[in-house]
This record gives structure tokens, sequence and C-alpha cells, in this order.
């Protein structure tokens, strides 16, 4: 997987810690020299220092082979301008940090996925008032449950989910086709990309 991120304030440090698990290729770009240089001491990440809008910089971080692009800078145009040309290079997953609900209406017309951080924040703090056990549930902090998404192996499709989910510690919430969500039953067949499972052990290791 790579991932290229744009910006690296307060979002942008917060977000490259919590996808260390990943084990993601991950390209950071950002104008500031000296966080730069301490971001390449401290992860182990291709830093870019330059212009995100320079068209010579952005044409070097090859987008077209970018699974993810987050542009995440202080400044909505720089964000726009970035997000729109890793958009038309062929990246795969495009979201930008977007100030207004007008500018995120433009952006999600034009193929990028909008992010305002009032809207964001808000919608998890009503979560909190109007599903705070779903909230408690999801929450690291809170709950013992580990949810997470696993690519489905050739050699599992096929097969009943209540042959393939034997481990008492590991239950299979949904399946995924890269367009829907299914709720599977003991005796329906596996089938898709992706499998959302929840498991009270932490373990990742589910086929």
């Amino acid at each position: 997987m790579r991932i290229v991120i744009f910006g690296v304030g307060r979002v942008g440090m917060n977000l490259i810690r919590l996808l260390k698990p990943a084990h993601a290729e991950i390209v950071l770009v950002d104008t500031d020299r000296d966080k730069c240089e301490n971001l390449a001491s401290e992860y182990n990440a291709v830093i870019v220092c330059g212009d995100c809008t320079d068209p010579d910089v952005l044409e070097d971080l090859r987008l077209n082979q970018a699974d993810y692009v987050f542009s995440i800078t202080g400044e909505e145009e720089t964000n726009f301008l970035t997000s729109l040309y890793a958009k038309q290079a062929g990246a795969r997953h495009v979201i930008a940090r977007c100030d207004s609900m007008k500018h995120s209406f433009v952006m999600e017309k034009l193929g990028v996925e909008a992010l305002v951080p009032e809207t964001t924040l808000a919608q998890e703090l009503a979560n909190r008032v109007l599903n705070p056990t779903i909230f408690k549930m999801l929450s690291p902090e809170e709950a013992n449950l580990d949810l997470y998404e696993v690519s489905i192996p050739d050699n599992v499709r096929g097969k009943k989910v209540r042959d393939v989910f034997k481990q008492k510690d590991v239950t299979l919430l949904a399946l995924f086709d890269g367009e829907k969500f299914t709720l599977p039953h003991g005796d329906d067949k596996i089938q898709g990309k992706k499998a959302i499972v929840v498991s009270t052990s932490g373990r990742k290791k589910v086929w």
C-alpha cells in the first residue's frame, strides 16, 4: 500500500502515528525544512521537502501509484489543487481537508472525498449522545473488542460461514464485494473482497 500525505501539521502528525501499524509505504510532503528533518529521523517514511503545488514536485510523487492521497495542509487552496491533481493522476482514493461545506460540495462533485473538521467533530460528539453504547464499543480505550478488515483469500471463497469461522474469539460481521455490504448467516457462502470481523483476543490471523 502506498500513501501520500500533503501537510504534516497536527492532523498530519497524528495521521502518521495512527498509520504506523499499516506497514505501508508513506510519502510525506511539507514546506517546513526543520519539520521534514525531524520526521526523517523519527519515521520510516519518504520525506519530500517542497511546495505541494509545484508541478515538478507533484510529478515526482508518482501519484498514479498511490492507494491513498491525503491533502490536509492548513491552506484550503493547496488542498484543493493537490487533491485535484492526484485525482487526475489516477490515485485510487483522494481525501482533502476542507474549511467550508460549500467548497466540500465542489470537491465531492469532482470525485474528491472532502472532510470538514467541524462537521466531523460534530458527528463524533453527536454519536456520543445518540449511540453511546456503540461509541463505547468502538473506542479502543473503552472496549476489549478489535474491529478490523481482512482480505478474503481464494481458498476460502465459496465455503460456508459456519465452516470457516469456528474460532470462539473471532466473529464475522459483514462481507464487502467492493460496492455493498452483506450480513452473513451460517449457511451463507463466503464471497467478495473483504470481511469485517470482530475479535476479543486481538488475534488478526483469521484464515
